[in-house]
C-alpha cells in the first residue's frame, strides 16, 4: 500500500507540470508562442510578444538581452541584435519549455565618411568654422566605461567615444545622449579645449571596423550640443584608430 501511495502522488506530480507544447493552455507549463516585428529596420524599435498565460513570470533571453516583461520593446534596432530571441514562462514550480523567433535588422547602413585614419573634421556651427585635425588616439578602461579618446597636436578639441565594454567585433552602434552605454550603444562627447566648452552627440551612429588587431571607431556627421550654450553646436565626422 506504501509504494502504490508514493506512486500515485508521484503521477499526480509529473501530470500537474506536464509541458504540453504549443496549445491553448494557460495553465503556466504550455510552450509559449513568440511573435515579433520581424524584418525591422536599422534604428527602429523590435517588438517582442507572447499570449498572456494567467499567473506567469516571462523570461525572454537573446543577443544581449534579457527581460522579464511580456512583451518587450528594444529601440535602436542595430545588426548585432539580429538572431534569435527566446522565451518560456514559469507558474509557481512548473517552468515551460521555450521557443524561439527569429529577428532580421534590414537595411543596415555603414558610413566610412571617406575620412583618413585618425583624423577629424569638425564644424562650429555659430561661427561657421571647419576644423580639419589629426588625432592623437588613446584606447583604454576608464572605470566604468572603455573609452576611446583622441585629441588634436593644437589642444583645439578632444573627443571622447564611451562604450559599455571593449569591442571585440565590428559592428555598428547607436549613438544615445544619455551617459550610460548598453551593449550596441556609445556615448560621445566632445571638448573644445580652447573655449572649455563640453559638446554631447544627440543620435546617429558610431561604426566599429576590426582589421587584425587594431579596430577603428567612426561616425560621420554627427550633431553636438552644448549643455550650457544653448547657441553653440558642433557637426563632427571622425575616424579614430585603437592600436
Amino acid at each position: 500500500m506504501f509504494r502504490i501511495s508514493i506512486l500515485a502522488i508521484a503521477i499526480l506530480s509529473l501530470a500537474s507540470c506536464s509541458k504540453t507544447g504549443n496549445n491553448s493552455s494557460n495553465n503556466g507549463c504550455a510552450t509559449p508562442t513568440a511573435s515579433s516585428n520581424s524584418p525591422v529596420n536599422m534604428g527602429s524599435t523590435i517588438n517582442l510578444s507572447t499570449p498572456s498565460v494567467s499567473g506567469a513570470t516571462y523570461h525572454w533571453s537573446g543577443p544581449q538581452f534579457l527581460s522579464t516583461a511580456q512583451n518587450p520593446s528594444i529601440p535602436g534596432a542595430v545588426p548585432g541584435m539580429a538572431g534569435n530571441y527566446y522565451v518560456h514562462t514559469s507558474t509557481g514550480s512548473c517552468t515551460s519549455d521555450s521557443q524561439a523567433v527569429n529577428i532580421v535588422v534590414a537595411n543596415p547602413v555603414a558610413e566610412t565618411c571617406s575620412i583618413s585614419n585618425n583624423t577629424a573634421t569638425i564644424k562650429d556651427l555659430a561661427s561657421g568654422k571647419t576644423s580639419n585635425l589629426n588625432l592623437n588616439t588613446n584606447c583604454l578602461y576608464v572605470t566604468p566605461t572603455y573609452q576611446t579618446t583622441a585629441s588634436d597636436s593644437a589642444g583645439t578639441y578632444g573627443l571622447v567615444v564611451n562604450f559599455a565594454t571593449m569591442p571585440t567585433k565590428s559592428g555598428i552602434y547607436n549613438i544615445i545622449s544619455t551617459t550610460v552605454p548598453g551593449p550596441y550603444s556609445v556615448y560621445i562627447t566632445a571638448q573644445g579645449i580652447a573655449q572649455n566648452r563640453a559638446y554631447n552627440a544627440t543620435g546617429g551612429y558610431a561604426y566599429v571596423q576590426f582589421s587584425g588587431t587594431s579596430f577603428s571607431v567612426s561616425f560621420c556627421s554627427i550633431h553636438f550640443t552644448s549643455p550650457i550654450y544653448t547657441n553653440s553646436n558642433l557637426t563632427v565626422s571622425a575616424n579614430m584608430v585603437c592600436q
